[in-house]
């Protein structure tokens, strides 16, 4: 399996607890994820001269492939702070690596997961129209940053996600994208569409799954 998104440098502040730095993104986790289960996993990423060295030997002793992982030294590596007060969180995007360009991924199965528009809609529509089986986590697609680098969703057109095998987001990300507050209605809406498996993740509520076969919970 190939993994495609930034790996980051995320900054956790949590207040009265001090900052917390940690590397972080969709490519991180979900290639670490699938390696305990014994998938061999290669990530392709773009990530900065400022990328620390020890957090890529963690990825290479769980026996990941980082021949694609792009070190950029003219650039920033994608850095994010995550303000938590409560149970609400801040999101700010401080640097950010270059883009990715999807090359011929063959057949190999493809977890896209980028975090920062690293990965263009029309770069992922043309790797799922290849035949290639695709997995994507949505968050970056939908992340828009203001003047202060705060991260907001913002709503795409559902349709670009034609083809999509398996899509797997959070509820307030199906909410932007299909405008139904109701999970299943919201999971239904994305099979409509053209989406095979739809994995929808309700915090303390569990995870939704969709399909053809029926819903799941």
């Amino acid at each position: 399996m190939i993994v495609v998104g930034h790996l980051t440098i995320d900054e956790v502040e949590v207040p009265g607890r001090g900052v917390r730095v940690a590397m972080g993104g969709a490519a991180c986790y979900a290639s670490l994820g699938a390696r305990l289960t014994g998938i061999d996993v290669k990530i392709l990423s773009k990530i900065g001269g400022d990328f620390p060295g020890n957090y890529l030997e963690l990825l290479r002793k769980a026996g990941i492939n980082l021949d694609q992982v792009e070190k950029v030294n003219s650039s920033k590596t994608t850095r994010f702070r995550l303000t938590y007060i409560d149970e609400e969180r801040t999101l700010r995007i401080l640097a950010r690596a270059p883009e990715i360009k999807l090359k011929d991924l063959g057949s190999r199965p493809a977890y896209l997961g980028p975090v920062a528009w690293e990965i263009s809609l029309e770069d992922v529509k043309t790797v799922a129209e290849k035949g290639s089986v695709v997995a994507l986590d949505p968050q970056g697609v939908l992340r828009q940053a203001d003047a202060d680098g705060v991260i907001r969703l913002k709503r795409i057109d559902p349709m670009l996600l034609r083809g999509v095998n398996v899509l797997r987001l959070a509820s307030k990300e199906a909410e932007i994208l299909t405008g139904l507050s109701n999970p299943l209605k919201a999971a239904g809406k994305l099979l409509e569409v053209g989406v095979e498996t739809v994995l929808l993740s309700m915090g303390s509520k569990g995870v939704l799954a969709a399909s053809s076969a029926g819903f799941f919970r």
